[in-house]
């Protein structure tokens, strides 16, 4: 399997980030394979998704591996960067 992503910038909330098409205010894993654009609850179906590095501020790994029982094989991984909104004095 081959996927492509791009480097999304996603908030510091303190918390370990996650992905869930669940959550309605979580942010959604999006991926094309071979052309073939999947998201949100058939990403969760067909993969095991891991993270890395993803409570701190900075780059952080996410990273899926097919499951026995979806239709592709094989893992891929992609970063996103955790960032700060900086604040300005009044």
């Amino acid at each position: 399997m081959q996927g492509s992503n791009k480097v999304k910038k996603i908030p510091y909330s303190g918390s370990p980030i996650v992905f869930s098409s669940a959550k309605a205010d979580a942010p959604q894993i999006c991926i094309s394979i071979g052309g073939k654009l999947i998201s949100g609850a058939e990403v969760e179906k067909n993969f095991n998704i891991f993270y890395a590095d993803n409570v701190e501020k900075g780059r952080a790994t996410v990273i899926l591996k097919a499951k026995d029982t979806s239709e592709y094989t094989g893992a891929c991984a992609g970063n996103f960067n955790i960032v700060s909104y900086p604040f300005t004095k009044k």
